[in-house]
């Protein structure tokens, strides 16, 4: 083929895209310049700062306004309604809790106006509505279960940027209880408050001082309620190869323990001082002694089948467990005095019968009462 004809093949394909070009220029009365200005060749124009309009406001609403943001939190525990009983299997609390969270946001910033002031306030749904329009820092309540009920919520926008949002709400929560010390035991309630998006290059959280606090003062009969401890720690999570910021915070309270004295504790301390009669029936047959400390014996087993559902369901030994034990050991330890001085009479030995007894008036109580300290010294302490 002819060079000349081969150069026009090769031409046709750009002369016609050019012709295509300049189409539409030619129907509007214009040519296209390539000095034309970028929006009417139909590009994004970039705002002065760089990045597109569309784009800042999307970035706004997912990027936090700096890196790291510090976003302040308040816990105020305005009611504790329920906490399990110790025989429940899974721990749990009910409360009612009034959440503060507050970070600045350059980006909201505005010229203060007459109407409005230096804020703008928005409640209810309108909160709802506004602030999933802007960034904010998602926090999520980890050991939170099902959902919450919002009492109020109010977004407040200041001028100089500065973004507080308020939650009231009823909520259940879990726990993990030490019951070693039952029913003398006294217990944290966490609130453990996480990131749920931004991990701590993104979002640091911080306490709100005055903003911490527990105003209920008692749980029902059961419990009595003292203050808030709170921390701000690390906290490593799958979700990120980098640290999620976390403020743990904890309504301390203690366990009224009236019920468990009154109807537990006292009745075995009496059945247990029943069997030490034995020690001062010198002469007494022996098959009277151990029927009188097989009756003990019976009733202690009785007490506990029926105190069973009010008792904590757990493989560990509490305090209440330590003196059922040594109940059920010095009744036994009883049985076994017994035998001894059956042993003894048996043989005529009365000096040695006499002895024993007199060992055992003064060896059982004071064991049972050392047991008894020291189980509390070890595990209520």
């Amino acid at each position: 083929m002819h060079p000349e004809r081969r150069r026009l093949l090769h031409a046709t394909p750009a002369l016609v895209a050019g012709l295509v070009l300049m189409l539409p220029a030619a129907l509007h009365g214009a040519e296209p310049s390539g000095d034309a200005p970028a929006a009417e060749r139909g590009a994004i124009v970039p705002e002065e700062g760089g990045g597109d309009a569309r784009e800042d406001a999307r970035d706004a609403a997912v990027q936090p306004p700096a890196r790291p943001t510090e976003v302040r939190v308040g816990v105020t525990v305005l009611a504790i309604g329920h906490v399990s009983a110790p025989n429940e299997p899974f721990q749990r609390f009910t409360a009612t809790l009034a959440l503060t969270t507050r970070w600045t946001d350059p980006r909201l910033a505005f010229e203060p106006s007459g109407a409005e002031g230096d804020r703008r306030v928005f409640v209810g749904a309108e909160a709802r509505r506004r602030l999933a329009e802007i960034w904010s820092p998602d926090l999520v309540i980890e050991n939170e279960e099902g959902e919450r009920s919002i009492d109020a919520r109010s977004l407040v926008i200041r001028s100089n940027g500065i973004v507080t949002y308020d939650e009231t709400f009823d909520a259940q929560f879990q726990a993990d209880f030490d019951l070693r010390a039952f029913p003398f035991d006294a217990q944290t309630l966490p609130i453990v408050i996480q990131s749920g998006a931004f991990n701590a290059r993104s979002v640091v959280l911080l306490p709100i001082e005055a903003r911490m606090r527990v105003e209920a003062e008692r749980v029902g009969e059961d419990w009595r309620v003292g203050g808030l401890s709170y921390e701000i720690r690390d906290s490593t999570e799958a979700r990120s190869s980098h640290p999620f910021s976390e403020l743990r915070a904890g309504a301390e309270v203690r366990r009224i323990p009236g019920f468990y004295l009154g109807k537990v504790l006292l009745p075995l301390l009496v059945i247990v001082a029943f069997t030490w009669t034995t020690f001062w029936m010198t002469g007494e047959a022996a098959g009277t002694r151990m029927q009188r400390t097989f009756i003990a014996l019976l009733s202690i087993v009785a007490f506990t089948q029926v105190i069973a559902g009010h008792l904590p369901r757990i493989s560990y030994v509490t305090f209440l467990d330590a003196v059922m034990y040594a109940a059920f050991l010095s009744t036994g330890l009883t049985l076994i005095q017994i035998i001894l001085t059956h042993r003894a009479a048996e043989a005529g030995d009365v000096a040695r019968w006499r002895r024993i007894d007199g060992v055992a008036r003064v060896a059982f109580p004071l064991g049972f009462t050392v047991a008894v300290l020291a189980s509390y010294l070890a595990l209520a302490r």
